[in-house]
This record gives C-alpha cells, structure tokens and sequence, in this order.
C-alpha cells in the first residue's frame, strides 16, 4: 500500500512540472521535484554520478559556454529549417544560422576527438540530436 501511494504521488508530480514550465524532458528524480530541461538535466546526472565526470571541474565553464551555445543556436535555426521546406528567407537565414554555429564549433574543437578533449562530457551530448545531420 505504501508503495502505491508513493507511485501516485510521483505521477502528480510529474506532470506538475510539465504543465510548470512546458519543458520535455523531465527527469522524476526520486522524493525530490521532478527536474527538466536538457541541459539542467545533465549538470544534475553530472553532480549525482559523477564517475565518469560529464563536467571536468577544469573545464566547467567552458563546457558549460559551449553547451548553452548549442541550445540558444542550433535549436532555433533548425526550427527554421525544419518549418520552411519551400525554399524563401527563413529557410536561408536558419541555414546560414547553422553553419556559422558549425563553424565555431569546429574551430573550438581543433584536432580533439571530444568537446571536453579526451572524454566524451556535456557539449558532445547536447550535440547528440543532430548528429545525423552530419551523416554523408
């Protein structure tokens, strides 16, 4: 029974959050508040499991910069692509939004494998939704 109630308590919850900050994904997170946003998300799972580390303390900041430039720049433009197929200026300005993100992006990450230079961390997983973009 007490299980039950437990369950329930965490379904309302849930939603709540949603309905709060019209955000996906959201993460149920034990007894505590659901929590969402991608990148909030991320910096929680780093805190609570942090072996291996998403966020090395020395590059923090950095990978911290770059994440929130993935969201603030690849996002928007490919909402602009995705909506406009018939060729027109939004179509164009999303496009040319995403190469010039591209590029700074690779100009950052040089002659490394990974954003957070020998480990897999938080800038090349907020990339991950447009990884196949990339596929040729």
């Amino acid at each position: 029974m007490e299980e039950q109630r437990r369950s329930e308590a965490k379904m309302i919850k849930t939603p709540v959050a949603l309905l709060d900050h019209k955000k996906v994904p959201v993460l149920p997170h034990g007894c505590r508040p659901p929590i969402s946003e991608s990148l909030i998300i991320l910096s929680n799972v780093d805190e609570e499991w942090p072996n291996p580390p998403l966020l090395p303390s020395t590059k923090r900041a950095v990978a911290g910069f770059w994440a929130d430039f993935v969201d603030r720049t690849f996002f928007p433009a490919a909402i602009k692509i995705w909506r406009n197929k018939v060729p027109g200026e939004e179509l164009e300005s999303g496009k040319k939004e995403l190469l010039e993100a591209l590029k700074k992006l690779e100009d950052f990450l040089g002659d490394r494998n990974f954003f957070g230079g020998d480990s897999f961390g938080l800038v090349d997983i907020a990339l991950i939704p447009f990884a196949s973009w990339t596929y040729s």
